[in-house]
Protein backbone atom coordinates (compact mmCIF):
# COMPACT_ATOMS: atom_id res chain seq x y z
CA UNK A 1 0.00 0.00 0.00
CA UNK A 2 1.18 3.53 -0.73
CA UNK A 3 0.59 5.74 2.32
CA UNK A 4 0.94 9.50 1.99
CA UNK A 5 1.67 12.23 4.50
CA UNK A 6 1.11 15.94 3.84
CA UNK A 7 1.95 18.79 6.23
CA UNK A 8 1.90 22.56 6.29
CA UNK A 9 3.11 24.69 9.19
CA UNK A 10 0.17 27.02 9.75
CA UNK A 11 -3.59 26.88 9.52
CA UNK A 12 -3.76 29.50 6.74
CA UNK A 13 -1.58 27.38 4.44
CA UNK A 14 -3.15 24.97 1.99
CA UNK A 15 -2.55 21.22 1.68
CA UNK A 16 -4.25 20.79 -1.71
CA UNK A 17 -1.14 20.64 -3.92
CA UNK A 18 0.52 18.05 -1.68
CA UNK A 19 -2.62 15.92 -1.53
CA UNK A 20 -2.99 16.07 -5.31
CA UNK A 21 0.64 14.99 -5.82
CA UNK A 22 0.23 12.12 -3.34
CA UNK A 23 -2.94 10.91 -5.05
CA UNK A 24 -1.24 11.11 -8.46
CA UNK A 25 1.60 9.00 -7.01
CA UNK A 26 -0.97 6.32 -6.15
CA UNK A 27 -1.49 6.87 -2.42
CA UNK A 28 -4.71 5.27 -1.26
CA UNK A 29 -4.43 6.51 2.33
CA UNK A 30 -3.25 10.06 3.11
CA UNK A 31 -2.63 11.59 6.52
CA UNK A 32 -2.65 15.39 6.76
CA UNK A 33 -1.90 17.96 9.42
CA UNK A 34 -1.19 21.62 10.00
CA UNK A 35 1.71 21.69 12.45
CA UNK A 36 5.25 22.95 12.67
CA UNK A 37 7.74 20.42 11.38
CA UNK A 38 10.74 21.50 13.44
CA UNK A 39 10.33 18.50 15.76
CA UNK A 40 8.39 15.25 15.84
CA UNK A 41 6.60 16.30 19.03
CA UNK A 42 2.84 16.82 18.77
CA UNK A 43 2.73 15.60 15.17
CA UNK A 44 -0.29 13.39 15.81
CA UNK A 45 -1.08 12.60 12.19
CA UNK A 46 2.54 11.76 11.40
CA UNK A 47 2.54 9.37 14.35
CA UNK A 48 -0.79 7.90 13.20
CA UNK A 49 0.65 7.37 9.72
CA UNK A 50 3.79 5.74 11.12
CA UNK A 51 1.66 3.40 13.22
CA UNK A 52 -0.63 2.64 10.26
CA UNK A 53 2.01 1.48 7.78
CA UNK A 54 2.75 -2.25 7.53
CA UNK A 55 5.40 -4.50 6.07
CA UNK A 56 5.57 -3.96 2.31
CA UNK A 57 4.03 -0.46 2.37
CA UNK A 58 5.75 2.66 1.06
CA UNK A 59 5.52 5.87 3.07
CA UNK A 60 5.38 8.85 0.69
CA UNK A 61 5.78 12.61 1.18
CA UNK A 62 5.70 15.30 -1.45
CA UNK A 63 8.91 16.95 -0.21
CA UNK A 64 11.43 15.92 2.40
CA UNK A 65 10.91 19.10 4.47
CA UNK A 66 7.23 18.18 4.87
CA UNK A 67 8.41 15.04 6.67
CA UNK A 68 11.26 16.26 8.91
CA UNK A 69 13.39 19.36 9.43
CA UNK A 70 16.01 17.65 11.55
CA UNK A 71 18.53 15.23 10.08
CA UNK A 72 18.37 13.10 13.22
CA UNK A 73 14.54 12.98 13.23
CA UNK A 74 14.56 12.11 9.55
CA UNK A 75 17.11 9.31 9.89
CA UNK A 76 15.51 7.92 13.06
CA UNK A 77 12.06 7.87 11.47
CA UNK A 78 13.25 6.27 8.23
CA UNK A 79 15.11 3.64 10.27
CA UNK A 80 11.88 3.01 12.21
CA UNK A 81 10.02 2.59 8.90
CA UNK A 82 12.65 0.18 7.63
CA UNK A 83 12.42 -1.83 10.85
CA UNK A 84 8.71 -2.30 10.03
CA UNK A 85 9.56 -3.33 6.46
CA UNK A 86 8.32 -0.03 5.01
CA UNK A 87 10.01 1.94 2.22
CA UNK A 88 10.22 5.72 1.99
CA UNK A 89 9.76 8.07 -0.95
CA UNK A 90 9.99 11.88 -1.35
CA UNK A 91 8.36 12.77 -4.66
CA UNK A 92 9.86 16.16 -5.57
CA UNK A 93 13.42 15.14 -4.74
CA UNK A 94 12.99 11.71 -6.37
CA UNK A 95 14.28 9.93 -3.27
CA UNK A 96 13.43 6.24 -2.93
CA UNK A 97 14.65 4.40 0.15
CA UNK A 98 13.98 0.69 0.25
CA UNK A 99 12.51 -1.09 3.24
CA UNK A 100 15.53 -3.37 3.59
CA UNK A 101 18.14 -0.59 3.58
CA UNK A 102 19.90 -2.00 0.51
CA UNK A 103 19.93 1.38 -1.23
CA UNK A 104 22.92 2.55 -3.14
CA UNK A 105 25.29 5.05 -1.59
CA UNK A 106 24.03 7.87 -3.84
CA UNK A 107 20.44 7.55 -2.53
CA UNK A 108 21.65 7.67 1.07
CA UNK A 109 23.92 10.62 0.33
CA UNK A 110 21.13 12.62 -1.36
CA UNK A 111 18.75 11.89 1.52
CA UNK A 112 21.24 13.18 4.06
CA UNK A 113 22.28 16.20 2.01
CA UNK A 114 18.69 17.30 1.47
CA UNK A 115 17.85 16.57 5.11
CA UNK A 116 20.79 18.73 6.15
CA UNK A 117 19.51 21.59 3.97
CA UNK A 118 16.07 21.35 5.61
CA UNK A 119 17.68 21.54 9.05
CA UNK A 120 19.95 24.40 7.95
CA UNK A 121 16.93 26.33 6.66
CA UNK A 122 15.19 25.92 10.04
CA UNK A 123 18.29 27.12 11.89
CA UNK A 124 18.62 30.19 9.64
CA UNK A 125 14.94 31.03 10.16
CA UNK A 126 15.42 30.86 13.96
CA UNK A 127 18.51 33.10 13.76
CA UNK A 128 16.62 35.70 11.70
CA UNK A 129 13.70 35.58 14.09
CA UNK A 130 15.99 36.14 17.10
CA UNK A 131 17.73 39.03 15.30
CA UNK A 132 14.34 40.58 14.54
CA UNK A 133 13.25 40.28 18.16
CA UNK A 134 16.53 41.78 19.40
CA UNK A 135 16.17 44.73 16.98
CA UNK A 136 12.56 45.28 18.01
CA UNK A 137 13.50 45.26 21.70
CA UNK A 138 16.23 47.85 21.02
CA UNK A 139 13.57 50.05 19.41
CA UNK A 140 11.36 49.72 22.49
CA UNK A 141 8.81 47.27 21.12
CA UNK A 142 7.17 45.35 23.94
CA UNK A 143 6.17 41.73 23.45
CA UNK A 144 3.51 39.79 25.26
CA UNK A 145 -0.07 40.47 26.21
CA UNK A 146 -1.01 44.13 26.14
CA UNK A 147 -1.94 45.71 29.45
CA UNK A 148 -5.74 45.78 29.68
CA UNK A 149 -6.03 48.92 31.76
CA UNK A 150 -4.12 52.18 32.14
CA UNK A 151 -1.57 52.84 34.86
CA UNK A 152 -4.09 55.18 36.52
CA UNK A 153 -6.66 52.36 36.53
CA UNK A 154 -4.11 50.07 38.17
CA UNK A 155 -3.66 52.61 40.97
CA UNK A 156 -7.45 52.71 41.35
CA UNK A 157 -7.64 48.90 41.41
CA UNK A 158 -5.00 48.72 44.16
CA UNK A 159 -6.81 51.42 46.16
CA UNK A 160 -10.22 49.78 45.70
CA UNK A 161 -8.84 46.45 46.87
CA UNK A 162 -7.09 48.00 49.88
CA UNK A 163 -10.41 49.73 50.73
CA UNK A 164 -12.04 46.30 50.87
CA UNK A 165 -13.85 46.26 47.53
CA UNK A 166 -14.40 42.65 46.45
CA UNK A 167 -12.45 41.06 43.63
CA UNK A 168 -15.74 40.31 41.83
CA UNK A 169 -16.72 43.98 41.86
CA UNK A 170 -13.32 45.03 40.52
CA UNK A 171 -13.47 42.30 37.86
CA UNK A 172 -16.86 43.57 36.76
CA UNK A 173 -15.90 47.26 36.78
CA UNK A 174 -12.70 46.82 34.71
CA UNK A 175 -13.67 43.69 32.76
CA UNK A 176 -10.52 41.84 33.81
CA UNK A 177 -9.87 38.45 35.40
CA UNK A 178 -9.07 37.70 39.03
CA UNK A 179 -5.54 36.68 38.03
CA UNK A 180 -5.01 40.00 36.24
CA UNK A 181 -6.13 41.94 39.32
CA UNK A 182 -3.70 40.04 41.54
CA UNK A 183 -0.93 40.52 38.97
CA UNK A 184 -1.51 44.28 38.87
CA UNK A 185 -1.59 44.52 42.68
CA UNK A 186 1.64 42.48 42.96
CA UNK A 187 3.42 44.59 40.30
CA UNK A 188 2.20 47.85 41.86
CA UNK A 189 3.42 46.82 45.31
CA UNK A 190 6.91 46.07 43.91
CA UNK A 191 7.34 49.73 42.93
Amino acid sequence: MLVGYARVSTTHQNLDSQITALKEAGCTKIFTEKRSGTTLKNRDELNNALEFVRDGDIFIVNRLDRFARSIQDMNDTIKSLQNKGVGFRALEQNINISADGSDDSMSKLMLNILGSFAEFETDIRKERQLEGIANALKKGVKFGVKQKVSNEDIKDIVKLRSDGVSIKEIMSKYNISKATIYKYIKEYNKT
